[in-house]
């Protein structure tokens, strides 16, 4: 499994906001943003697009305008993330409760106990690392 690169730049956009929420800078501008993340310009808007409707971003207009995070950094888990880049993560469709098993086997299958196990320890773990350890480690990484 590998995550679209869209994932991988929606965190770091996010990531890169909140440092600078946490100088004090209210917003950048799209061009500050592919300026200091090296995302192509014309890119960003498919990246920020879903964020903003997810209610992760908020944007205004104007010359002191531009995109700043809608909500507190240690309320944006890497899993609220990945749902809204990748949609509903689950490793194998038998685990998708929409998908019905094609071997009519759900309650006993071996199989898909290992990959529950698996699906609920990548859930805990991502669901549990917020955006704001990621801020952390970023000012801590800065510092050495």
């Amino acid at each position: 499994m590998q995550f679209s690169s869209q994932t991988e730049y929606s965190i770091r956009i996010l990531l890169y906001l909140a440092c600078q929420q946490e100088k004090g800078k209210k917003s950048a501008s799209i061009s500050t943003i592919s300026e200091a993340l090296g995302i192509n310009r014309n890119y960003l808007p498919k990246i920020l697009r879903p964020l903003r409707e997810h209610k992760l971003l908020q944007s205004e207009a104007g010359s002191q305008g531009g995109f700043s995070l809608a909500i507190d950094p240690q309320k944006i888990s890497l899993l609220d993330i990945f749902e809204v880049t990748e949609g509903v993560i689950k490793i194998n469709p038998c685990l998708d409760d929409s998908i019905p098993c094609n071997l009519n086997r759900d309650d006993v299958c071996p199989v898909r106990k290992i990959y529950l196990d698996f699906q609920q320890v990548f859930e805990e773990h991502f669901g549990s690392k917020t955006l704001a350890d990621l801020v952390a480690e970023e000012f801590t990484m800065q510092k050495s």
